[in-house]
């Protein structure tokens, strides 16, 4: 078993070692950063280090291996949320940073950490936001194709299924060769097979009505709400995983880092 996090800084007025003559991400210093997210309304802009000095940016980058499980957590529950925060503390900067290396907070000069895993692996000092279930999520419009029903899960072999690419088998629990086995029917074959190297990348595919994908509760649960995906089922499988925030003890004392922490705790708790 294994963790991966969303590494966090959070800074009052401004991200340091950024200025107007760098030094500069790889990306470049004028470049507008986008984290993918299922509808444009979900969509955040990212600002370039000149627009620091307000005091009220965002600085986020995306990891040098993208469609890991934290660029997920990211785009599709982070950001669309973050607003929230930023307008309640208009004096602090939010830099975020999805890597799947689970790292030494006080080392890297972290505040926050989101991790993903099991509990046995959280650590004493975690605080746990939600846990997770999986099950198959698609357009409401396959649902009106009555040549290709979706009432039961042996109907997904009228359907394709939009799989994540993890030729390595690190997370499983993705994978719907897993969510079919926990249905005791790993022999279904479906109509065809979409794959994806990011998670972000399937969930838009299936609000697009390319086909049924597997739904992560809590990424999928606003869209679900939205009427954008429907579960056709009501199986669901428990990867006994969830949601963690670690703070680093250098920030353990700083007030803004304890608000961003409740401040996560009240969005995970919210239905």
């Amino acid at each position: 078993m294994r963790f991966v996090q969303l590494r966090l800084k959070l800074v009052i007025a401004r991200c340091p070692g950024w200025s107007e003559s760098g030094p500069w991400p790889k990306h470049g210093p004028h470049q507008l950063w986008r984290i993918p997210a299922p509808t444009e309304r979900n969509t955040l802009a990212m600002l370039s280090p000149s627009s620091l000095a307000s005091g009220r940016s965002i600085c986020c980058f995306t990891p040098p291996e993208p469609g890991k499980t934290t660029n997920s957590f990211a785009a599709l529950w982070l950001i669309p949320r973050l607003a929230g925060f930023t307008r309640t503390h208009p004096g602090v900067d939010v830099r975020i940073m999805a890597e799947t290396r689970v790292q030494d907070l006080d080392r890297d000069g972290l505040d926050v950490a989101v991790r993903h895993g099991p509990a046995s692996l959280a650590g004493s000092n975690a605080v746990r936001l939600m846990g997770e279930r999986v099950f198959p999520v698609c357009s409401p419009k396959l649902l009106k194709d009555k040549s290709k029903p979706l009432r039961e899960p042996q109907d997904l072999r009228y359907h394709c299924l939009l799989q994540y690419d993890d030729p390595e088998g690190r997370h499983p629990w993705l994978h719907w060769k897993t969510w079919l086995e926990v249905e005791r029917i790993a022999d279904l074959r479906p109509a065809g097979t979409l794959s994806f190297s990011g998670y972000e990348q399937i969930i838009p595919a299936a609000i697009a009505g390319h086909g049924v994908a597997l739904g992560r509760s809590p990424l999928v649960k606003d869209l679900i709400a939205s009427g954008e995906l429907v579960a056709p089922f009501k199986s669901s499988a428990d990867p006994s995983r969830a949601y963690y925030a670690v703070v680093s003890k250098s920030a353990e004392g700083r007030p803004e880092v304890a608000e961003f922490v409740v401040w996560l705790r009240q969005e995970a708790g919210k239905r």
